[in-house]
């Protein structure tokens, strides 16, 4: 098969008359290295323990700040139920109880409806008068 040419040579694309070839890819190559029993380097930084006794010290401000804001907003929330129990009770009570002018507005109103339907009467009346007379 000396003659034969490759499928990348024979083909070529319209228009061009220059046959297609194959690219050459690096490929790559495995170095091993005569220190092959020593570790990997560390993936993560070392950390110190000055490092690591501030970290300590930050988060246990930062506890210490939770729980204050906790104790703080507890109470809020105890005093601001207190105020909502304070004012159930003030609303029950004001619901209970009739104002002093009640017995008078009620007799009033009686005696507005007895002149609205006296008003309707003579209306009645007057427009039966009207139309008879």
């Amino acid at each position: 098969m000396q003659g034969t040419t490759s499928n990348f040579q024979r083909m070529s694309l319209p228009g061009h008359t220059e046959p297609l070839r194959p690219r050459r890819v690096p490929v790559p190559v495995l170095m091993i290295s005569h220190h092959a029993h020593q570790p990997h380097p560390p993936r993560h930084p070392v950390i110190t323990t000055v490092q690591v006794e501030d970290n300590v010290r930050s988060l246990e401000n930062q506890m210490e700040e939770l729980e204050r804001n906790e104790k703080t907003l507890d109470m809020r929330i105890e005093k601001k139920k207190q105020d909502l129990e304070r004012h159930e009770k003030r609303l029950s009570t004001l619901q209970n109880v009739r104002p002093a002018y009640m017995d008078e507005y009620e007799r009033l109103q009686g005696e507005l409806n007895a002149l609205y339907t006296n008003v309707g009467r003579m209306q009645g009346t007057g427009w039966l008068l009207n139309i008879y007379c």
